[in-house]
């Protein structure tokens, strides 16, 4: 198998010579990075260890002769050039990581590399969207240190602007400036050292050739230490970007759609894959040029994804209980409902049982656990059949017995199926005896929305503590008054609290077991309590659930 990436040796480059790359237009940024995110702090650190002579990193750039990426016009509000127009078969190089150090140090250093040679500059940021600007730096010659520019008040004479160091005539001026103070030899030598130090600090450099897009993006995946994610949806961006065009808003102005229904953070990933379902693309492994072509040629399906969103996004709530992403159990369920709804028009009472089936037996049975390219091509068709009537929902489940779960972790599908089902049959109160929206406080909270009734050190350890009994559902507002009254505090008492404790999963026996202190049974009479109630559940669906070890 031959390789798809070629790297070549590391080259040591001049700071100053990689920042005129930049400005060159030699050296361009994809907008497959994401936009510059560095603290103040972060920005100070950085110009501190060059000062200090210390590495800072590689930089790793991907030179590619065929393959041409949208890109930003500016770092953090200073304007890159427009490349000039090249030859066919000359390469063009991209940042692959490091963009944060190098926007920082652009952005502080770049302004003073413009001149009156660049006359597209400012217009080319006028018509493309980059960084926002950052608050300039200087260098302080007293302190010998780096720090901003001051919300008020004006500038010391001995702080020289970072903007205007590679600036030789404006950095003559501050020289002559420095000749006015007491201290002139001095402050002239630390202009110059400064100027050396940033003119002579090398970056090492690491350089990889591919003409393979999805190579380049797992190259970025797998080499980038900052965390910073970037999937499919940022390539296909890349790759569709025009001035007239740009993905990323078109699907920001189509997810205000969704906000009303409570589903507005939908990640971008899950609309790229609705997108491709709605293409008849391949969902799991359709390439970013195929999937890029498709939508340019046909840019009215992001309206239509859109619309099979809103579809089964209603369904979703109104049949399932399932009130946003943060409740979903798996990300693919609300995909494939999506494009099967849309396929089978308006539905029919029968059809929506039969889909409540399955996403349910699919939740239960963990079925998108661990999905393959293959597996999920099934699963796609085997949903638009049950969307018609022609398949049974439970199909590709199979008849292995639900078991209970014994480890509550919300990014499970189960607990979050759990917790749903909670929320719909208990109905929760908060400590006033009034009843809450669990379901929307589910959807918009998460994980926050379920803390633990003891903690770790009441119950003797993580055995308990982390187990599925042993979580509420109340606002983060309201959780020490709920642990108080669930953990059987008389002076807290209020007339119904039988109700309340029955609305938390605690019956007569385990509310009893609470104001005796007996905390290890108010969880085994609760736990009892949970696990009927999904059972009912499960077997419902019909399937088989197993007994409780």
């Amino acid at each position: 198998m031959s390789r798809t990436i070629h790297p070549e040796p590391p080259v040591a480059r001049r700071l100053v010579t990689l920042l005129r790359r930049v400005h060159s237009g030699q050296l361009l940024i994809p907008r497959f990075q994401r936009p510059f995110q560095w603290s103040d702090e972060q920005r100070l650190l950085l110009m501190d260890s060059i000062y200090r002579g210390l590495p800072i990193g590689s930089i790793i750039t991907w030179r590619t002769r065929y393959l041409e990426l949208s890109t930003y016009p500016s770092l953090a509000g200073v304007p890159i050039p427009a490349p000039s127009e090249g030859v066919v078969d000359e390469f063009k190089t991209y940042l692959l990581d490091g963009h944060q150090r190098l926007t920082t140090l652009y952005s502080a250093l770049g302004p003073g590399l413009i001149t009156s040679d660049d006359p597209n500059a400012d217009a080319r940021v006028k018509e493309q969207k980059g960084d926002e600007p950052v608050k300039a730096l200087y260098f302080d010659l007293l302190g010998e240190s780096f720090v901003f520019q001051p919300n008020r008040g004006g500038i010391p004479g001995t702080w020289i602007p970072l903007a205007q160091l590679f600036d030789r005539h404006h950095l003559r001026e501050i020289e002559d400036r420095a000749l006015e103070q007491p201290n002139a030899r001095e402050l002239i030598y630390r202009i110059q050292n400064l100027l050396e130090v940033f003119s002579d600090y090398e970056v090492p450099v690491i350089s990889v050739s591919t003409e393979e897009l999805e190579a380049a993006t797992e190259a970025f995946r797998r080499i980038n230490s900052t965390g910073v994610e970037i999937n499919q949806f940022h390539m296909v961006n890349a790759r569709l970007w025009t001035p007239e065009f740009d993905l990323q808003e078109h699907v920001e102005d189509l997810r205000k759609r969704l906000e009303a229904r409570g589903w507005g953070e939908l990640p971008d990933q899950m609309l790229l894959n609705t997108c491709k379902a709605r293409l008849d693309l391949d969902v799991y492994t359709a390439d970013v040029e195929v999937i890029s072509e498709k939508i340019r040629s046909r840019p009215e399906i992001l309206d239509d994804t859109v619309r099979s969103l809103i579809v089964a996004t209603d369904f979703l709530r109104e049949h399932c209980g399932i009130e946003g992403p943060a409740v979903l159990p798996y990300s693919y369920q609300v995909v494939l409902l999506a494009d099967a709804i849309a396929r089978a028009g308006e539905l029919e009472a029968e059809a929506e049982v039969r889909l409540r089936r399955w996403l349910w037996a699919t939740t239960y049975a963990e079925l998108f656990a661990g999905m393959s390219a293959s597996r999920l091509a099934e699963t796609l068709r085997h949903v638009r059949e049950v969307a018609a009537g022609a398949a049974d929902p439970l199909a590709l489940v199979g008849d292995q017995p639900i078991a209970p779960i014994s480890r509550f972790d919300f990014r499970a599908a189960r607990s979050r199926a759990l917790m749903l089902r909670i929320a719909d049959r208990c109905r929760p109160q908060d400590p006033d005896g009034k009843p809450i929206d669990a379901l929307a406080l589910l959807a918009h909270e998460g994980v926050r929305a379920t803390p633990m009734l003891y903690s770790t050190r009441e119950l003797g350890g993580v055995a308990l503590s982390s187990r599925p009994e042993n979580r509420i559902i109340c606002t983060a507002a309201d959780v020490g008054r709920v642990r108080q009254l669930l953990d059987g505090e008389p002076n807290l008492f209020f007339k119904g609290s039988p109700e309340f404790f029955e609305s938390h999963g605690l019956d007569e026996g385990a509310a009893e077991a609470a104001r005796a202190g007996d905390r290890r049974e108010v969880l085994r009479r609760r736990r009892a309590r949970f696990v009927a109630i999904e059972r009912e559940h499960v077997e419902q669906i019909g399937l088989s659930y197993a007994d409780d070890d």
